[in-house]
């Protein structure tokens, strides 16, 4: 379990230059001499300063000081962002470092980021411990030197080892956990979280990379394994472990412990990176509190002890290096060939670094076409920015497009999973149900009923007239949460009555339309055809291999999907479904490309300006190396530079235009246009859609949305459109942690700016009203001195506009005062935190886009949902604010578009009359009946063809009802929360075959441990389940000498019995008995009771295993 962080020791990526590089460098001894105890100044003097080191020649100078000092090395940023970046740089020069997080806690002390406290933890323990272990090099920013962690003593305290065969008193260990600030939770899914379930207990130290569970038996420890906190299963097998029980030790105002700047050792050299800028950082945080004040005097305290110095990019008391910046070198593509020609003739070496093994075969191609340049070496690898030094210059392939690129993430990022959540797992005592018979009903909790003398589990119905209805666990699928517009507001149906049953055949003969309609497209697309489009595969092999991060599994499937329907015959029309920020935009740009690389032009049409400019950025950063010519209009491209565009566009020198509706305009000549790609299709006008509806009949489209489609409705909507969902979050995101507060509350608002300002982020202010946005932001200015604001908004000018989000990109501000133009598809990494200013106005699925401009780096992210404290809120504002509050996991998109049907109904995805049959039977039972019309249309049934006296599919699909007699359930000692029990129900539901059934019983112990007897059975009774339900059972009951068996399909039920060889007899029509040899009878009536019931089982068990 003592395993490496990944937020403390990262991987080291390929080292791009040896600091060695700098042997000669006749300055550098004068810097080592100054590290020399006897010449380092008096503790209140400043530290030796070394300077004119630009960029990543910092990260290469402290590289060289410190292979030629054995000293433990330090460097102290002034923001988080800072800290990573410099120990990545230090990395691509051969030196290996920890970093040292900060908390990541909000500006006010609570509760932190465990990643980020765990790896701190981590990192605390190695340096008070053994020092042959210690990290040589840590990096750090000096907010989280400043923050306590726990003392010595108690580090060595909370060690705990454990090991298989000795005792545990599992009591003892939940209280002391709980002494140390760890929560008891159902399940434990984040560090510092504790489940205790029967045997089984579970721990997510902060100190782990991974949860431990530790099964035991009469008080002796039987297993010790890791496990997977997404899925809860095991990864790792045991013997014995070691596992740190330490917590966090709070922020700088309410913190105990130690400073953690007392942790550096005594011989280490203290390396300021931009002292001017850490100064600033420093006075920023001294007048926040007393406390930060008291804890700056304790760092310049412990700094005094240690040997000192300052690196900077300008002039310093010792300027050893004349680094310079590398920004005369970023001309554009076109132009790079001759620029570095021009470079190689005044320097010894020329550098030039790719992220990836497709990006440097396509930029040496690209040179060697141009003729190539004396001396040039490609490398893998990157740095933060590249530097110019006599006789050497090292660039990143990035910064010579002109272009502010991306920088590959050199680290292994962990990856968070999206948790796939069904709308049954979050049913709720008192919510409102649809069994697929009988109707709306409310759910009242799960029950134990004795049937047959022994207990079952059921579901609690209760219908009109509180009449209640029993539901047995094994026919759980008959039962789903009510999902429509207006839940709140439905009556019960009566049980018995048949205004179901009717309401269900009105909705049926609506979908007949729908589905018809959808169908005679999907007919219309398949008669057209049209030349594949043959695509460069040497050019497109470059191009996806050339994406600086790693596709996700959807990414992956989804990409083969819009390549195969570009290869094919017919012209591919394809709904892009995907949360914000989980990479659709990557695959627009591949599946331009591929047009492209095959002769053919694409347009991409958005719905806002600063949307386009970032296609456009985007776009032409992704296909730098490639002949690709990429042209935008907006409002942001000024007239003498539109009428140029238009011009090359007319002489069809433009392959990809970007723009907002603009270039639907009848002056711009650009066709035959190949593929168009939409973006947020619902955001323009019917005008518009019109027009797209036209494009559907002649041209490839695929269509963005990042307002998903859920599951459900995906599935039963699949073979009629092309869907594709992007479900996984990319490596290293986390969810955006979600809270609603106050527009009066200036001292919440002032922490949550800081907060971001001190780990070195950017902030997003909505404020949706232009009349009063300057006031605002003239508030924020006023509350927040430390920070700098610019405001932007859709009545500025185009020159305004694109200046602000210029200097807000470029990093120059740190908050940013917006309307709602920052919605859709904003892209700024280090934004982390938005404040959305009387957040009651907007939709959900708004609120959502908005949430999602920030969390896109690998930090912890946080939304404030600012409302008036004044005002009282309407219901559907009230439920809005708290499902955002609620659901802000990974993916939580497709569950808040699932709430948004809730709320407001489906008129967005289907239109008013579909929201109406929503409404009318529930969402769940609606994709059902869907998906049954669906079928019907396609095997030529028509709406006419409905039988209202025939029994209903969705009425047995809940397959056969089984009385065994045998007690099945799921014990509240062993699975103490009800939540949770249900979910585990629903897994049982879906057992389909042997091997799904032994999947199932090995999640059960692996969850859960040693699976008693009760649970057994209710497995058993799942099992025969899936064997009976294929062979037309409603019903299969044990009645003291016979099998009493109910039947939809005597054929089918023949078929299966025959082949066992046994005694049946035909009641009537839907009846039969299966009646028990006397052996088997005197078996059973021997054991009397539940041995009866289970001789008789085991008898039919028996004979469907031969």
């Amino acid at each position: 379990m003592e395993t490496t962080a990944t937020t403390v020791e990262q991987d080291t990526p390929q080292r791009v230059l040896a600091p060695a590089c700098l042997n000669q460098v006749p300055g550098l001894d004068q810097a080592l001499a100054l590290l020399d105890p006897a010449t380092q100044p008096q503790p209140k003097d400043a530290a030796p300063l070394l300077g004119n080191l630009w960029g990543s020649s910092q990260a290469l100078v402290f590289a060289h000081l410190a292979e030629h000092h054995a000293s433990p090395w330090v460097a102290v940023t002034s923001s988080e962002a800072e800290a990573e970046r410099f120990r990545e740089d230090l990395a691509a020069f051969g030196l290996a470092a920890s970093l040292f997080p900060d908390r990541e806690g909000r500006a006010a002390d609570t509760a932190a980021n465990p990643t980020s406290v765990r790896g701190r933890l981590q990192l605390a323990r190695r340096l008070s411990g053994d020092p042959a272990q210690r990290p040589r090099i840590v990096v750090a920013s000096l907010l989280a030197l400043l923050q306590p962690v726990p003392l010595l003593t108690e580090l060595e305290r909370d060690l705990l080892t454990l090991r298989v065969g000795e005792t545990l008193v599992a009591a003892e260990l939940l209280d002391r956990l709980i002494a140390a600030n760890y929560r008891r939770t159902p399940l434990a899914e984040a560090p510092g979280e504790i489940s205790l379930r029967g045997d089984i207990m579970d721990i997510f130290p902060y100190a782990a990379d991974l949860p431990l569970r530790i099964e035991s038996f009469d008080g002796e420890i039987e297993s010790l394994r890791s496990f997977d906190p997404g899925d809860q299963r095991s990864v790792e097998l045991l013997g014995e472990t070691q596992i740190c029980l330490s917590g966090d030790a709070g922020g700088i105002r309410r913190g105990e412990g130690v400073a953690a700047a007392s942790l550096v050792p005594q011989d280490a050299v203290l390396v300021t990176v931009e002292p001017l800028r850490v100064a600033e950082q420093a006075e920023t945080l001294r007048i926040q509190s007393p406390a930060h004040e008291r804890a700056l005097r304790i760092w310049h305290k412990e700094t005094a002890k240690r040997t000192r110095l300052d690196l900077q990019s300008l002039p310093g008391t010792l300027n050893p290096l004349d680094a310079r910046s590398v920004q005369s070198l970023a001309v554009g593509m076109k132009e790079v060939p001759a620029a570095l020609r021009t470079v190689a003739a005044e320097v010894e070496r020329l550098l030039v670094l790719c992220q990836t093994e497709a990006e440097e075969h396509r930029f040496s191609e690209l040179i060697a076409e141009a003729g190539g340049v004396p001396g040039l070496e490609v490398r893998r690898g990157s740095t933060s920015r590249g530097f110019r030094l006599p006789g050497l210059v090292l660039v990143n392939h990035r910064e010579l497009t002109g272009i502010a690129g991306r920088r590959r993430a050199s680290t292994r990022r962990p990856t968070y999973r999206v948790k796939a959540i069904q709308s049954f797992f979050d049913l709720k005592v008192g919510d409102l149900v649809v069994h697929a018979a009988h109707g709306l009903a409310r759910y009242l909790g799960l029950k134990r009923l004795e049937r047959l003398g022994a207990e079952e589990e059921h579901l609690h119905l209760m219908f009109a007239d509180e009449v209640s209805l029993f539901v047995p666990a094994t026919r759980i699928d008959l039962v789903q949460r009510y999902i429509g517009s207006g839940g709140g507001k439905q009556s019960l149906d009566r049980l018995g009555a048949s205004t179901f049953r009717k309401r269900k055949e009105r909705v049926e003969r609506g979908l007949f339309d729908l589905a018809a309609e959808l169908i005679e497209v999907q007919a219309r697309r398949a008669t057209r055809q049209r030349d594949p489009w043959q695509q460069d595969n040497e050019l497109v092999k470059d191009m996806v291999g050339a994406f600086p991060f790693v596709d996700t599994e959807d990414q992956h499937q989804v990409d083969g999907e819009i390549a195969d329907d570009l290869a094919g015959p017919r012209p591919m029309d394809r709904l892009l479904c995907g949360d914000v920020g989980f990479g659709k935009t990557e695959l627009a740009v591949r599946a331009a490309f591929r047009v492209v690389s095959a002769g053919g032009k694409v347009a991409v049409l958005v719905p806002t300006t600063i949307l386009a400019q970032q296609h456009f950025e985007t776009f032409s950063e992704r296909l730098a190396d490639f002949p690709v010519e990429i042209a935008i209009l907006c409002r942001y491209v000024s007239p003498k530079e539109t009428r140029a565009t238009l011009e090359r566009i007319a002489a069809g020198r433009v392959d990809i235009l970007i723009g907002t509706h603009r270039i639907l305009s009848k002056d711009v000549a650009f066709a035959p246009v190949g593929l168009t790609i939409v973006d947020e299709e619902q955001r323009f006008g019917v005008e518009h859609k019109e027009h797209f509806k036209k494009l559907r009949a002649s041209v490839d489209l695929l269509t963005l949305t990042a307002t998903p489609i859920p599951r459900t409705l995906h599935m039963s909507l699949s073979g009629l459109r092309d869907i594709s969902a992007l479900t996984v979050a990319p490596p290293g995101r986390q969810e955006i942690e979600t809270i609603i507060g106050y527009t009066q509350d200036d001292a919440a608002i002032r922490d949550a700016i800081l907060r971001e300002r001190n780990r070195g982020g950017q902030v997003f202010f909505l404020h949706n009203r232009v009349r009063t946005i300057d006031v605002v932001a003239t508030h924020l200015q006023e509350l927040v001195p430390e920070c700098t604001f610019v405001v932007g908004h859709g009545q500025l000018n185009a020159r305004e506009l694109r200046g602000v989000m210029d200097t807000f990109t470029g990093e120059e501000a740190d908050v940013l005062v917006a309307t709602t133009i920052i919605e859709n598809g904003l892209d700024i990494p280090t934004a982390g935190t938005i404040l959305i200013d009387q957040a009651d106005r907007f939709g959900l699925s708004e609120l959502h886009q908005l949430r999602g401009r920030v969390g896109r780096g690998a930090h912890k992210a946080w939304c404030h949902l600012l409302v008036d404290k004044h005002k009282p809120l309407r219901d559907v504002a009230r439920k809005r604010l708290k499902a955002l509050e609620e659901l802000n996991r990974l993916g939580a998109g497709f569950d808040i578009s699932v709430r948004d049907l809730e709320i407001r109904g489906a008129g967005n995805i289907l239109g008013a009359q579909q929201s109406g049959h929503i409404a009318a039977v529930g969402y769940d039972m609606y994709c059902r009946l869907l998906r049954q019309t669906v079928e019907r249309i396609q095997a030529g049934e028509e709406a006419a063809g409905i039988d209202p006296q025939k029994l209903r599919p969705e009425e047995y699909d809940g397959g056969a009802e089984l009385e065994l007699g045998l007690s099945a359930f799921l014990p509240d000692t062993w699975i103490g929360d009800a939540d949770t029990r249900l979910e585990v129900l629903r897994e049982l539901a879906s057992i389909s075959d042997a091997e799904s059934g032994t999947a199932a019983e090995e999640m059960l112990h692996d969850r859960f441990g040693r699976i008693p007897q009760e649970a057994q059975n209710l497995l058993r009774m799942f099992r025969l389940k899936a064997r009976l339900d294929p062979h037309g059972l409603a019903r299969f009951a044990w009645r003291g000498e016979f099998y009493l068996l109910e039947y939809l399909d005597r054929v089918a039920l023949e078929s299966f019995l025959q082949p066992l060889g046994v005694e049946v007899r035909w009641i009537r029509p839907g009846i039969a008995h299966l009646i028990a040899p006397s052996e088997a009878l005197a078996a059973a009536n021997a054991l009397g009771g539940a041995g009866a019931a289970q001789a008789a089982l085991d008898w039919f068990e028996g004979l469907l295993s031969t």
